[in-house]
């Protein structure tokens, strides 16, 4: 299965560092610069740079066998 992705979203002078990962066992989870959001984040467009992360439940790969 796929471990994640990295994107830049650029959203009108505002760059976004969007991180999107997916781990065994994780609690699903959104950050926007380090802080954890409750619900959907609104995208300023302050022209700084902000970074987000995406922690997604994995799940394990089953063996054969």
């Amino acid at each position: 299965g796929w471990t994640g992705y990295r994107m830049r979203l650029r959203h009108g002078e505002t760059d976004y560092q969007v991180q999107v990962r997916a781990e065994p066992g994780a609690r699903a989870r959104l950050l926007l610069d380090g802080v954890e959001q409750a619900g959907d984040p609104l995208l300023s467009d302050d022209g700084g740079t902000h970074f987000v992360e995406l922690v997604l439940p994995a799940e394990e790969a089953s063996r054969p066998g």
